[in-house]
């Protein structure tokens, strides 16, 4: 027996001897290959987490062994899930090394190993081929380490679809934002928080109104934290650090991945937004290089990369040919402006890698296409006018296409849904304009309820924008309102909202919504059409519905007009099912419900507390001003059960609140 301890004792030594002997070599070799942890320019290979290497910007924070440079090179096809390079045994990923996943806190919100685990999963293969910017499942552990932002950004995107805790995605997202915050002001570990800021540009924390929609902030800090760091530049990158570098090609590589990502997802921010287009001068596209800098980009990233440049700079020349023209030169130049984008636009088709792709390319089109409509209607030809309706049928028959083959809507991009809306008004308004007998209108109508579907299922929350859309698009669609021109001339196509470039028929319709739906006042009230003459007074349309609101139609081109916050009142009547069934509630928003001529949010708030008790629902209250009757107005509503004060005893919860100090608070 002793004769078989100390056997066993030699063995064990001889194995820690060997153990000491391969880490003493490790560091060695990372002791070589990367400057000294103090250096303010040292990537922390994290950052490859991405796998990165040696880059600047991840500042005094220590090397981890558990990351390597390598991932950036494995296929990027958004239908195949990542899969881990068993070559580099160094990678600690789930599938490579037994690991214990360790509980983690953020802030007040405890989260354990399993759910960590299982969000990271759903993360690394449902939601990274829709933005590869990791080849790799990254190590849980390790990842918190070397950035806790990353961390949390990779777990809060994969709760979205988590079943076994669906509420974790509703204390995680504020979380993570706040810590959004610290990490961009932060000098430390600046790559991670650029790889993050990506991911949540991509996927954006569920918000209830458009107000409260953080992203393209989130992408104006990107941006500048990787130029701050030199990710524009292709080469050395000695010019943004204080320290000597060692820089090789893949460095190189890596940097030239990163970048093109922070590139054109700051541009998809913007152009899906109608918000100014990006275009940023880099060393990437400079001439005299001994290679191409861009070869070694995958597909997608590469095609990704040239599609969003070409569409920034359709915008941009949309702008400066057209729009920025007095009105008759810019009527007459704009549909030619447009065509000839279209037809820049159109020779990628060819390139696409994936379906994906062809999707991002349609959504161009459609962007660009969408611009006719800021032009009077009776300069847009009827071929423009179809064109521009399949074309919107066609994309989001792709999207649904790809959301029955791969989950698009759960796991795709939340932003995309902002594309589909736009779709989804283009048929409605186009459907219902002189054009209207050339149309497929029962496509039409097949694609603009598919839309609705699709709102759904991306929806997270019973309130969140997506949730809110399923709504607008219904009531919307069973709309009676005849929208009309200033001098009262029927025109389905005549826009009031003309500055978001071509999203602007999407708020224009949010307007109309809110104004017959939502009981909101014409924003655009005593702006004079720029082409009516000054002495003529415009005509202002009215609702069937809202008789007692003056919701006049007349626009100018750049309206001195202060814009109200998008807090639509919604019921959601469409979520039945899914993890969220328990959790739906209907939250009403409104505005001086005890002022003349507000009958009409009285009527809506009536209606829509019919479901809600029905479904037994619970119902948030929001007031702008103090009305104590609406207690009245609702108690009909609220059935008692063995008590006569229905208000505290009901089915659902209701909460009531007001904004103002001397506003009554009922719950």
């Amino acid at each position: 027996m002793a004769l078989i301890l100390l056997n066993r004792k030699t063995e064990l030594q001889a194995e820690l001897d060997q153990l000491k002997k391969q880490v003493g070599n490790g560091m060695s070799d990372q002791k070589n290959q990367f400057p000294s942890v103090n250096n303010p320019a040292t990537p922390r290979n994290l950052l490859g987490l991405q796998a990165a290497p040696t880059l600047t910007g991840a500042y005094a924070t220590p090397q981890l062994a558990g990351f390597s440079p390598r991932s950036l090179d494995a296929s990027t096809n958004p239908s195949a899930h990542p899969v881990p390079d068993s070559s580099h045994g160094n990678i600690l990923h789930n599938n490579s090394q037994p690991s214990t996943t360790r509980p983690q806190t953020i802030q007040d919100v405890v989260v354990d190993a399993q759910d960590i685990d299982g969000c990271f999963e759903l993360f690394f293969e449902r939601n990274l081929p829709y933005l590869p910017i990791f080849d790799q499942k990254l190590n849980p552990n390790d990842c918190h380490g070397a950035s806790p932002f990353l961390f949390w950004t990779i777990v809060a995107i994969g709760s979205r679809r988590y079943s076994k805790d669906p509420t974790l995605i509703l204390l995680l997202a504020p979380k993570v934002l706040e810590l959004a915050k610290t990490a961009i002001f932060s000098c430390d570990r600046v790559l991670p928080t650029i790889q993050a800021l990506v991911l949540l540009c991509t996927w954006q924390m569920p918000i209830d109104t458009l107000q409260k929609d953080v992203t393209p902030q989130l992408a104006g800090a990107m941006i500048q934290l990787a130029t701050n760091v030199g990710l524009h530049v292709y080469g050395s990158v000695q010019d943004f650090t204080r320290v000597p570098l060692k820089y090789d090609g893949q460095q190189r590589r890596f940097r030239t991945r990163l970048w093109s990502m922070c590139l054109y997802t700051s541009q998809r921010v913007n152009n899906s937004r109608g918000l100014p287009p990006l275009i940023f001068t880099d060393a990437y596209s400079h001439e005299g290089y001994r290679e191409d800098p861009l070869a070694t980009l995958p597909p997608t990233i590469r095609f990704q990369r040239r599609l969003n440049h070409m569409l920034s700079e359709a915008i941009v020349q949309i702008d400066r040919d057209a729009l920025s023209k007095k009105p008759d030169e810019r009527n007459t130049i704009l549909g030619p402006t447009i065509n000839a984008c279209l037809s820049r636009l159109a020779t990628l088709s060819a390139e696409c890698p994936t379906k994906q792709d062809q999707l991002t390319l349609r959504i161009a089109e459609l962007q660009v296409s969408a611009c006719h409509l800021l032009a009077p209607s009776s300069t847009i030809g009827q071929t423009s006018l179809v064109k521009m309706y399949d074309d919107a049928c066609a994309m989001i028959e792709l999207a649904s296409e790809l959301d029955q083959e791969q989950g698009m809507a759960e796991y795709g991009s939340t932003s995309v849904n902002m594309n589909w809306n736009l779709a989804a008004f283009i048929i409605l308004r186009v459907g219902k304009s002189r054009a209207f007998e050339v149309l497929d209108l029962k496509r039409g109508q097949r694609c603009y309820f598919s839309a609705i579907n699709l709102n759904k299922r991306q929806s997270v929350r019973s309130d969140d924008i997506s949730s809110r859309a399923t709504m607008i698009l219904s009531q919307l669609w069973t709309s009676r309102v005849v929208i009309k021109q200033p001098d009262g001339t029927p025109d389905s196509l005549w826009l009031r909202c003309r500055n978001r470039l071509g999203v602007s028929l999407t708020f224009d319709c949010f307007w109309l919504w809110r104004q017959e739906f939502g009981g909101q006042p014409n924003p655009y009230e005593g702006v004079e059409d720029e082409k009516a003459p000054s002495a003529v007074k415009p005509v202002p349309w009215t609702s069937p519905s809202t008789d007692s609101v003056n919701m006049m139609m007349g626009i100018g081109w750049s309206p001195d007009t202060v814009f109200q916050d998008f807090q639509w009142p919604i019921f959601d009547e469409f979520l039945d099912d899914g993890p969220f069934a328990a959790f739906r509630e209907t939250g009403l928003d409104y505005f001086y419900l005890n002022r003349t001529g507000n009958e009409v949010q009285q009527k809506v708030i009536i209606e829509q507390l019919k479901p809600a008790t029905k479904f037994d629902l619970a119902m948030s209250i929001h007031l702008r001003d103090s009305y104590g009757g609406f207690v009245s107005l609702i108690i009909p509503f609220l059935p008692a059960f063995e008590t006569d004060a229905p208000w505290f005893h009901m089915p659902a919860t209701c909460h009531a609140e007001c904004y103002l100090r001397d506003a009554p608070l009922v719950h």
